[in-house]
This record gives C-alpha cells, structure tokens and sequence, in this order.
C-alpha cells in the first residue's frame, strides 16, 4: 500500500516538492527551536532545568539509536522496491524514527515546560514531519508511531523530573 501512495504521489510534481518542503520546514523549526529553549533556561539561570531538559533529548535519542542499529529494520523503499521521495543515503535502522522521536520531545519540553503557543506550533510541525516521512516511503507507520511515543513520554518525563 504505501508502494502505491509513494509511486503515485511521485508522478505529482508538486506534491513531490510540498513533501519536501514541508519535511526541510518542519525539521528546521523544531531543530532551531531545541537551543533556543535551552538558551531561555540560561538566561534565566536555571542552569539545572536547562541540563535536564537536554538531557531529556540526549538520553532516549542515543537510545534509539541503539535499538536502531540492533534491529537494522529495513526502509520500507528498501523492502518494496521503489525509490523514496525524501533522499536517504543509506538503508536500514529504520525503527524507530529518530526525527519522530526528536521532534515530539521537543514539541512535548515546549509545550510543557516553556510555552503553550510555540509548543502547539512544534506539535503542528512534528506532525507534518511524521506525515511526509510517510508519505515519502522512508518510514513505516509504526517506526514513527513508535518514535513520537516514546518522545512524548521522555518530554513528560523530563518536565516532571524538572525542579
């Protein structure tokens, strides 16, 4: 099935483009958006929380990471044979989706250690980033529910543990 939606949105030229606009946009608001969260901490002098909220990405990212290379689950280009809308280099460690994971415990540490406004706009972009990591046939359906649940659960995490 997402042979099929990869292979027809392929032939759509600016559904082609949207997906990757929508993937750069995306990644790089929740990219920027990680120090500068830390940078508000620190400016605050709330050096501890800043630590803590760092590591509350650090931790499970590096996890993953692991459980990444361990399973070494094929893309889903990879196992149906078709290319992928999104460039990727190289195959395999595809479960979990680390941009998933990432960006929901960005959005989550936003939402609910920093600001409800930019939090609700990073939980918008994250996800339209999971959605065109679909879309684009890098990733499978549970590679990034899996991610974005473990993220959201390592941001509440972090925001409990937070002093």
């Amino acid at each position: 099935m997402q042979k099929r939606i990869v292979e027809r949105l392929s032939q759509i030229g600016w559904a082609c483009a949207l997906i990757r606009w929508v993937n750069l946009i995306s990644t790089a608001l929740i990219l920027i958006s990680f120090p500068a969260m830390l940078i508000i901490f620190a400016v605050k002098r709330l050096f501890v929380q800043a630590l803590i909220l760092a590591l509350s990405c650090a931790v499970p990212f590096l996890t993953v990471t692991g459980v990444r290379i361990l399973l070494d689950r094929p893309r889903p280009f990879e196992a149906e044979g078709y290319t992928p809308l999104l460039k990727r280099e190289k195959g395999g460690r595809s479960f979990p989706s680390r941009h998933a994971l990432s960006a929901s415990v960005i959005s989550t540490l936003w939402l609910c250690a920093v600001g409800t406004p930019v939090g609700i706009i990073l939980w918008v972009c994250t996800l339209a980033l999971s959605v065109c990591r679909y879309l684009s046939g890098v990733h499978y359906l549970s590679d990034l529910i899996v991610g974005i649940a473990v993220g959201t659960l390592s941001g509440i995490l972090g925001v409990f543990i937070l002093p």
